[in-house]
Formats: structure tokens, C-alpha cells, sequence
């Protein structure tokens, strides 16, 4: 038996339910279907309010609350401010992208949609995983997209289901004989086409007189099956979804739909009939909705949407839970170990590969000078290996094409070569983060980077007498998540194999003293210390010999 994480959700729509009943409920039926699967689940409510002292008051007590609660990993349920303050705790980040944190649609002003599409995208940066409602929605992703999985809501087939329609009509109180389009407008005319609709309408009564155009608004989301059973057809004339529920739920109930190319319709709507996708134009959608009318019959939606019940959905997304924290296989703990066909070693390529191995670098030396100076100074960093000639960056990506580890080499004698290209870089980030001048770190780094940028002797192969050329590894980090799971041994290994492809004769590398995890680490691949000299800087050397002598 496999184990069940304890997920905290973090969402905002618990509070809003005052004002919109059915506000987030597809988020409440995935949190049922997850318990019901075995899932522990708590929630925070992160609040509606855009005020920055709310957002950083109520970022503090998500911290509190994960600290209190210790959760395997955090599910934030939305992207944009949700997403992003998510990703900034001690735990593994799962964000769940709906719609309008990605695409176009809401009804709100431009700044405010395109700073919460940055703030999505900066959170798919540092999320662990990611899941899109729809694949549209995932190509609206700047870039990570080979790490998130498309998983739409799913449906409560129980609750959804076919029903005679003269009994729905007469609990709602509605006309038996006429007609009725129903139209999800909720909270957001605009954004659901409510004009387009109304236009489209003016339409199908010239044509079928006495047809009712019935708007759904502030229902409770229990009572929804009896507006599907009761309706002729659901229309659906937004500007943007991620996977309109109304659609699928519709379906369930065996309700045709005619909806906007929008999310994921065209698959939920492939081989229904009577149902069209047709293009956000009035006259193609009347023309649409009257041949539906004509027909005036249920359709064959109910199996196209078997697949996605709440039951279905729930195990899709416990796998992402799994794959993020590694779980267990068939009870035996084996929690951050991958099976050695799922690793591949690679050349780090710049893009999206070069932002996740950046963030790695961030948090594997987290506290130190190097990351002090923040993410643009890392992926400069990083790149500067990337394009050098007779470096090694290479990085090591599971199956789930996610990198895991990260390790970056250069000859000795390059950091006059990095000092001198990342000058002006290391001057801006200082700008920008003035308090690393009070790190005493610093000013021991920038005298040894000014010796040797001004040509000062610091020939470290002379202190060591090593066999020349030498290579140095700079830096070599393992994904927290995936520590103790022979990463590192892989990575050693491949960038042993890189310097003797440069014909290097030996290694060398410095540590700090204090780092008694990272020392023994070397000393099992096979690393030396020279003579356990500690540095002014806290580090002491540590080299390999790889050939001793060229030969003939």
C-alpha cells in the first residue's frame, strides 16, 4: 500500500462563497475526491485582498501555519499572487493553473492581468510541479511547460447525471413547451460573453419563436443538475476558460453544448452530437444553437466524460503528489530513490533548463556569497560556462524531464577570464542588493577576485604540485528532494569522464571547512584533502589525480 501525503491547499475562494456559492467549488469536490482517496488534506485561505500589507500578513501566517502543520508539500490552487507566495515556503510546491492566471479573460484591468501573469510565471520557476487545466493553458506558460501535466477538473458523475426534463422544469418553476438555452454568466458578464450571447439569441427566436434564453447566476452548486436536465442546450460564449466545468458538467447530463473555441472544448466536444464549437461570431453561434433547437434531443456527451469523474481525477493527482515527493513503492521506503533509467545526464542549455538549474544553484548554496547576489547573477554565472570553450556545465534530469542535479567545471586559471566578463553583472547586482557589503564573505572574495583580475600570482597547481592540466569543479548541486540517492555519485562520475575528454590530469575543488556533509561526500568519490589547511576565507583544497603522467 502506497503511502498518502498530507497536502496543505492554499486558495482564496473559501471566503468568497458569501458572495458566489459556487465560487472555487471545483477545488472543494478535488479536496472530497483526494480525502476519499486517502489524502490528508488542510487548507489555508489566502484572502481576496489585494493589499500588499494583507498579502505579505497573511503570506507570514502560511508560514506559521506550515511550520505548525508540516505538510509533505503545498497544493496552491491558482496561480498568480496564490502561486507565488506558495513557492516561497519550506515545502514542495504544487500549483494548479485555471484560466485567468495564464490567459486572458478576466475582467480586470491590464496592469493587474499582466502582473498576475508574471506572477504565475514567476512561480512555475520554483514550483516543484505544475498542472494546466488544459494544454491551451499550457503553452500559455512562458516557459517550464515540459514540466506541467495537463489534468482538467473533474466531474461528479454521481451528482451529474441524465434526468427526465419535465420534472426539472416543474421543481424550477419553468415553462414545460419553450425552448431554453441556459447561460453560465456568474460574476463576469464580460469575460463570459453575456452580449454575444444576448445577439446570438435575437437569432434563434426569429427562427424558433418563444425560445428562452435562462441565465444561471449565484446557484447553488448542488442544485446545477436540475438546469442541465431542465435546458434544451447550454451555451458557452466566453472569452477565455481552462476547462469550463459548466461544459463538462453539461456533458455529464447528456445536455448538448455549444460553446467558443475556448480551454479544452474541442476535446470534451470531439464526436458529440447534437453539439458544435463554433467561432466567437453571432451569427455562427445562433445558426448553431437553432440546429441544436431543431433536433431538440439529449446527446451522447455522458461517455465522453466518464474518464474524467472526481474519482479518476483524484488518483491523476495524487501521481503528481507522488512523482514530486517521491513516494513510497509498494510500502517499501525508497523516497527520493529513482531507478537508473530515469536519470540522463546533459549539456545545460540556456532557456528553460538554465532558469531551473539557476534556482538549484540558488538553493544549494543557499546563505552563500555566490547566491547572495540573487537569480540574475546565478544564470550569468551558469551561462558564463555554457559558452566558454573548455568548460563543462551539465546537468542530470529525471524522467519527468525535471533537473535534479547540476555541475559546472572550468581549467584552472579561469577566474581571471569569469572575474573580468561578470564584472559589470556583479556591480549591478550589488546595486540592487546593497547589504551583501556588510557579508564579511564579500570583501574576502572581491580582494582575491581584484588580485586576480590585476594579474597578482595565485597559481593554486604551484601550491599543490598537481600533475597539469588541471580542471577545477566549481560547483556541484543535488536537488534536496533527491539527496542521498546517488545523484551526486552520477554527476562526479560524468564530469570526471568530461575532464579526461579534455585530457585533464587532475582535479582540484575548495570547501568550505565547516561543510563536514560536502567533505565526506568527496572524500567517498575518491577526492583528497592536500594538507587540511584552512584558507582566510574558511576553505580548504581538495584534489584528485586522474593520470599521473601523459605517457607515450
Amino acid at each position: 500500500m502506497q503511502i498518502k501525503p498530507h497536502v496543505l491547499v492554499v486558495s482564496n475562494h473559501w471566503g468568497a462563497k458569501a458572495l458566489t456559492p459556487s465560487a472555487g467549488i471545483f477545488v472543494d469536490r478535488q479536496i472530497a475526491a483526494l480525502e476519499k482517496a486517502g489524502v490528508r488534506v488542510t487548507t489555508f485561505d489566502i484572502g481576496t485582498s489585494h493589499s500588499p500589507i494583507h498579502i505579505v500578513t497573511r503570506w507570514l501566517e502560511l508560514r506559521r501555519h506550515v511550520q505548525r502543520l508540516n505538510p509533505d508539500l503545498v497544493h496552491a490552487q491558482y496561480g498568480t499572487i496564490i502561486g507565488f507566495v506558495s513557492t516561497f515556503l519550506s515545502k514542495p510546491t504544487v500549483i494548479s493553473y485555471c484560466g485567468n492566471d495564464l490567459r486572458a479573460g478576466a475582467s480586470v484591468s491590464k496592469v493587474r492581468m499582466y502582473l498576475g501573469f508574471f506572477l504565475s510565471n514567476m512561480a512555475a520557476l520554483r514550483a516543484r510541479a505544475m498542472i494546466c487545466k488544459s494544454a491551451q493553458l499550457r503553452q500559455a506558460l512562458w516557459w517550464c511547460r515540459h514540466r506541467a501535466v495537463v489534468i482538467p477538473s473533474g466531474v461528479d458523475l454521481d451528482l451529474f447525471s441524465p434526468g427526465p426534463r419535465k420534472i426539472a422544469r416543474k421543481e424550477l418553476g419553468w415553462e414545460l413547451e419553450h425552448p431554453i438555452v441556459i447561460f453560465n454568466v456568474r460574476n463576469d458578464p464580460k469575460n463570459k460573453g453575456l452580449d454575444l450571447a444576448t445577439a446570438a439569441m435575437q437569432i434563434v427566436q426569429s427562427r424558433i419563436p418563444g425560445t428562452e434564453l435562462r441565465l444561471i447566476e449565484n446557484v447553488e452548486p448542488n442544485r446545477m443538475p436540475l438546469y442541465y436536465r431542465a435546458a434544451d442546450v447550454l451555451l458557452c460564449a466566453s472569452l477565455s476558460e481552462g476547462s469550463p466545468n459548466v461544459v463538462k458538467e453539461a456533458l455529464a447530463c447528456d445536455l448538448p453544448v455549444v460553446s467558443t473555441p475556448v480551454g479544452d472544448v474541442h476535446e470534451r466536444l470531439a464526436g458529440v452530437q447534437p453539439s458544435a464549437v463554433v467561432a466567437r461570431d453571432t451569427k455562427a453561434i445562433g445558426e448553431a444553437l437553432v440546429k441544436v433547437l431543431l433536433e431538440r434531443k439529449r446527446c451522447n456527451g455522458r461517455a465522453n466524460v466518464a474518464s474524467l469523474s472526481s474519482e479518476n481525477i483524484a488518483q491523476r493527482v495524487l501521481g503528481v503528489y507522488r512523482t514530486t515527493l517521491h513516494d513510497t513503492v509498494d510500502g517499501n521506503s525508497v523516497v527520493g530513490k529513482p531507478r537508473a533509467e530515469e536519470l540522463t545526464v546533459v549539456t545545460i542549455a540556456e532557456g528553460g533548463m538554465l532558469q531551473e538549474v539557476a534556482g538549484l544553484h540558488l538553493e544549494a548554496f543557499a546563505g552563500y556569497l555566490n547566491a547572495l547576489l540573487g537569480r540574475g547573477y546565478a544564470k550569468a554565472f551558469i551561462k558564463w560556462f555554457i559558452k566558454k570553450e573548455g568548460t563543462i556545465a551539465i546537468a542530470v534530469i529525471d524522467g519527468q524531464q525535471k533537473v535534479v542535479g547540476y555541475a559546472l567545471g572550468a581549467p584552472v586559471g579561469y577566474n581571471r577570464d569569469l572575474n573580468r566578463d561578470l564584472l559589470w553583472e556583479v556591480i549591478v547586482r550589488i546595486i540592487i542588493r546593497p547589504w551583501v557589503l556588510f557579508d564579511k564573505r564579500f570583501w574576502f572574495v572581491f580582494k582575491a577576485r581584484m588580485r586576480n583580475l590585476v594579474g597578482l600570482p595565485q597559481n593554486v597547481r604551484q601550491v599543490l604540485d598537481l600533475p597539469e592540466p588541471s580542471m577545477s569543479l566549481v560547483a556541484i548541486g543535488v536537488a534536496a528532494y533527491r539527496r542521498r540517492s546517488m545523484i551526486g555519485q552520477r554527476l562526479m562520475r560524468a564530469f570526471e569522464d568530461g575532464a579526461r575528454e579534455f585530457r585533464m590530469r587532475s582535479l582540484i575543488l575548495s570547501v568550505y571547512e565547516n561543510a563536514k556533509g560536502s567533505r565526506r561526500f568527496y572524500e567517498k568519490c575518491g577526492w583528497q584533502p592536500y594538507d587540511g589547511q584552512v584558507s582566510k576565507g574558511g576553505t580548504i583544497l581538495y584534489s584528485k589525480v586522474l593520470q599521473p603522467s601523459l605517457g607515450p
